[in-house]
Protein backbone atom coordinates (compact mmCIF):
# COMPACT_ATOMS: atom_id res chain seq x y z
CA UNK A 1 0.00 0.00 0.00
CA UNK A 2 1.54 3.45 -1.13
CA UNK A 3 0.36 6.64 1.46
CA UNK A 4 1.11 10.23 0.10
CA UNK A 5 0.88 13.63 1.55
CA UNK A 6 0.31 15.81 -1.35
CA UNK A 7 -1.95 18.98 -2.36
CA UNK A 8 -5.13 18.51 -3.98
CA UNK A 9 -5.33 19.01 -7.72
CA UNK A 10 -7.45 20.13 -10.74
CA UNK A 11 -7.57 16.97 -11.85
CA UNK A 12 -8.80 15.45 -8.23
CA UNK A 13 -11.89 17.90 -8.38
CA UNK A 14 -14.77 15.49 -8.91
CA UNK A 15 -13.22 12.91 -7.04
CA UNK A 16 -12.52 15.26 -4.19
CA UNK A 17 -16.60 16.51 -4.37
CA UNK A 18 -17.80 12.88 -3.87
CA UNK A 19 -15.10 12.40 -1.07
CA UNK A 20 -16.49 15.86 0.89
CA UNK A 21 -19.83 14.74 0.44
CA UNK A 22 -19.07 11.54 2.05
CA UNK A 23 -16.95 12.27 4.58
CA UNK A 24 -19.35 15.13 6.08
CA UNK A 25 -22.29 12.90 5.41
CA UNK A 26 -22.00 11.57 9.42
CA UNK A 27 -22.51 15.31 10.88
CA UNK A 28 -25.58 15.47 8.66
CA UNK A 29 -27.25 13.48 12.21
CA UNK A 30 -26.20 15.53 14.64
CA UNK A 31 -28.33 18.22 12.28
CA UNK A 32 -25.00 20.49 11.75
CA UNK A 33 -25.04 21.46 8.30
CA UNK A 34 -20.78 22.12 7.39
CA UNK A 35 -20.95 23.65 4.48
CA UNK A 36 -18.22 21.36 2.72
CA UNK A 37 -20.89 18.96 2.67
CA UNK A 38 -23.03 20.42 0.15
CA UNK A 39 -19.68 21.57 -2.10
CA UNK A 40 -20.29 21.28 -6.05
CA UNK A 41 -17.27 20.98 -8.15
CA UNK A 42 -17.63 24.87 -9.09
CA UNK A 43 -17.41 25.32 -4.86
CA UNK A 44 -14.44 23.64 -5.10
CA UNK A 45 -12.52 25.09 -7.85
CA UNK A 46 -13.16 28.47 -6.27
CA UNK A 47 -11.69 27.16 -3.12
CA UNK A 48 -8.41 25.76 -4.48
CA UNK A 49 -7.85 29.26 -6.68
CA UNK A 50 -7.43 30.94 -3.25
CA UNK A 51 -6.78 28.34 -0.84
CA UNK A 52 -4.32 25.35 -0.71
CA UNK A 53 -5.82 21.80 -0.13
CA UNK A 54 -3.76 18.78 0.60
CA UNK A 55 -4.76 15.70 0.73
CA UNK A 56 -3.82 12.26 2.01
CA UNK A 57 -4.27 9.33 -0.25
CA UNK A 58 -3.67 5.27 0.02
CA UNK A 59 -3.36 3.47 -3.88
CA UNK A 60 -4.99 6.71 -4.98
CA UNK A 61 -7.76 7.14 -3.02
CA UNK A 62 -8.53 10.30 -0.62
CA UNK A 63 -8.62 9.18 2.56
CA UNK A 64 -8.86 12.53 4.38
CA UNK A 65 -7.94 15.81 3.29
CA UNK A 66 -7.46 19.90 5.04
CA UNK A 67 -7.44 22.84 3.48
CA UNK A 68 -5.71 26.09 4.92
CA UNK A 69 -7.50 29.69 4.30
CA UNK A 70 -4.76 32.08 4.60
CA UNK A 71 -4.93 35.44 5.99
CA UNK A 72 -3.97 37.51 2.93
CA UNK A 73 -6.33 34.86 0.54
CA UNK A 74 -9.47 35.86 -0.38
CA UNK A 75 -10.94 34.11 2.18
CA UNK A 76 -9.11 34.64 5.17
CA UNK A 77 -10.21 32.82 8.84
CA UNK A 78 -11.30 34.58 12.22
CA UNK A 79 -7.94 35.89 12.95
CA UNK A 80 -4.38 36.89 11.52
CA UNK A 81 -3.19 33.57 11.32
CA UNK A 82 -3.78 30.21 8.89
CA UNK A 83 -7.49 28.83 9.18
CA UNK A 84 -7.89 25.50 8.77
CA UNK A 85 -11.23 23.73 6.78
CA UNK A 86 -11.85 20.63 5.40
CA UNK A 87 -10.39 18.59 7.90
CA UNK A 88 -12.36 15.60 6.78
CA UNK A 89 -11.55 11.55 6.37
CA UNK A 90 -13.70 9.04 4.39
CA UNK A 91 -16.18 6.90 6.46
CA UNK A 92 -14.08 4.18 5.95
CA UNK A 93 -11.25 5.09 7.26
CA UNK A 94 -12.56 7.01 10.31
CA UNK A 95 -11.54 6.28 14.03
CA UNK A 96 -7.81 5.00 12.70
CA UNK A 97 -5.63 8.31 13.31
CA UNK A 98 -6.23 9.53 9.67
CA UNK A 99 -7.28 13.39 10.69
CA UNK A 100 -4.61 13.30 12.95
CA UNK A 101 -1.83 12.44 10.77
CA UNK A 102 -3.22 14.97 8.34
CA UNK A 103 -3.74 17.75 11.06
CA UNK A 104 0.08 16.31 12.49
CA UNK A 105 1.36 17.12 8.15
CA UNK A 106 0.01 20.06 7.96
CA UNK A 107 1.03 21.85 10.86
CA UNK A 108 4.86 20.47 10.77
CA UNK A 109 5.54 20.98 7.09
CA UNK A 110 3.21 23.29 6.07
CA UNK A 111 2.39 25.82 8.53
CA UNK A 112 5.68 25.53 10.34
CA UNK A 113 8.38 24.29 7.56
CA UNK A 114 6.65 26.46 4.96
CA UNK A 115 4.75 29.40 5.96
CA UNK A 116 6.73 29.89 9.16
CA UNK A 117 3.48 30.16 11.07
CA UNK A 118 3.25 31.02 14.85
CA UNK A 119 0.04 29.86 15.33
CA UNK A 120 -3.26 28.27 13.38
CA UNK A 121 -7.04 28.71 13.99
CA UNK A 122 -10.22 26.49 13.43
CA UNK A 123 -14.11 26.63 13.20
CA UNK A 124 -15.74 23.69 14.13
CA UNK A 125 -19.42 23.24 15.81
CA UNK A 126 -20.48 23.94 19.22
CA UNK A 127 -23.07 21.16 18.67
CA UNK A 128 -21.16 18.10 17.80
CA UNK A 129 -20.68 15.74 20.21
CA UNK A 130 -16.83 15.14 19.99
CA UNK A 131 -14.85 17.61 17.75
CA UNK A 132 -14.39 20.22 20.08
CA UNK A 133 -12.70 17.58 22.65
CA UNK A 134 -11.01 16.11 19.91
CA UNK A 135 -8.88 19.29 18.74
CA UNK A 136 -8.47 20.34 22.43
CA UNK A 137 -6.37 17.22 23.25
CA UNK A 138 -4.27 18.00 20.13
CA UNK A 139 -3.99 21.45 22.04
CA UNK A 140 -6.42 23.51 20.12
CA UNK A 141 -7.93 26.38 22.60
CA UNK A 142 -11.00 27.76 22.09
CA UNK A 143 -11.19 31.60 21.76
CA UNK A 144 -14.36 32.86 20.35
CA UNK A 145 -18.40 32.02 19.37
CA UNK A 146 -20.31 33.30 16.45
CA UNK A 147 -23.86 32.22 15.38
CA UNK A 148 -22.69 32.14 11.73
CA UNK A 149 -25.50 28.91 10.41
CA UNK A 150 -28.79 28.44 11.67
CA UNK A 151 -28.29 25.19 12.41
CA UNK A 152 -25.02 25.62 14.66
CA UNK A 153 -22.44 27.85 16.93
CA UNK A 154 -19.15 28.56 15.33
CA UNK A 155 -16.65 28.28 18.13
CA UNK A 156 -13.08 29.10 17.19
CA UNK A 157 -10.15 27.22 18.44
CA UNK A 158 -6.62 28.18 17.85
CA UNK A 159 -2.68 26.62 18.63
CA UNK A 160 0.33 27.97 18.83
CA UNK A 161 2.90 25.60 16.68
CA UNK A 162 6.23 25.09 17.17
CA UNK A 163 8.33 22.90 15.43
CA UNK A 164 9.16 19.05 16.56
Amino acid sequence: MSEVFRPLAEKDIETFQRFLTAAYADDLQYGIRFQAAFATVEDIKKHLAGNPCYILERDGEIITSCSLRMPWGPNPGPDVFPHLGWVSTHPRYKRQGFSSRMLDWVEQEILIKQFKAPAVTLGTAEEHPWLIRMYEKRGYVAYEKRRLHEDHVTVYMKKALKEV
